[in-house]
């Protein structure tokens, strides 16, 4: 649980596996950009491999109802 206040996210790293690169923006202004395999705003979620394969985040899971933005890049 103990992690690096000072790391800096690059979200510049290509997947090799691949999916739609997405960045999404929630309410607090906490933006990710990642790649996604499947996007339906019919659903209440989705996942994304953060496009920054050095953080300590491996995959999550986005709540559509909680992101200000959702946009393919």
């Amino acid at each position: 649980f103990k992690g690096n206040k000072e790391y800096q996210a690059r979200y510049k790293d290509a997947l090799p596996w691949g999916g739609k690169k997405v960045k999404v923006v929630f309410y607090d202004d906490e933006e990710i950009i990642g790649y996604t395999e499947h996007f339906s705003q019919e659903e209440q979620g989705f996942f994304i491999t953060p496009a920054d394969l050095s953080g300590n985040n491996e995959r999550i899971f986005v709540i559509v109802s909680a992101t200000k933005k959702i946009t393919f890049v």
